[in-house]
């Protein structure tokens, strides 16, 4: 646990952030509230993996569940890397669910996954995307 706290975005307060039941096959989760940089998620779900492969499996289960939508300027799946670095480190997808924009990706270097979530009062999905930019 205490190694996932330790790869949270910047922007929580203490006490933010609390276990939360992990996926099959993933070794921890924490479920934290509002994050108060600018454009911060409303919720998020952060997710340590041990492998690689299971990240990946993981990561595309959630392709099929939730209802993509483009990333603002970009498209609604893709690769990225970390500069100046041109290797991939890994993926991410946009989405609505119930109203509330998301913002799914992982760090393949950290074996990680973080789902991160709007309010349909905000932030908006530009709001939640550029967040995801500054804190990638």
């Amino acid at each position: 646990m205490a190694r996932l706290l330790s790869l949270l975005p910047l922007g929580y307060a203490p006490g933010t952030c609390r276990p939360f039941l992990p996926p099959k096959d993933a070794l921890a989760s924490v479920i934290c509230d509002k994050n108060v940089d600018a454009g911060g998620p409303s919720r998020a779900i952060y997710t340590l993996f041990g492998e690689t492969a299971t990240l990946r499996q993981f990561f595309d289960g959630l392709l099929r569940t939730d209802i993509m939508v483009n990333c603002p300027g970009n498209p609604s799946r893709r690769r990225v890397g970390t500069a100046p670095s041109p290797q991939v480190g890994g993926m991410v997808f946009c989405a609505v669910q119930e109203s509330s924009p998301t913002v799914v990706w992982t760090n393949e270097a950290q074996l990680m996954i973080f789902l991160a979530q709007g309010d349909p009062e905000g932030p908006n999905l530009d709001q939640l995307y550029a967040w995801w930019k500054k804190h990638w």
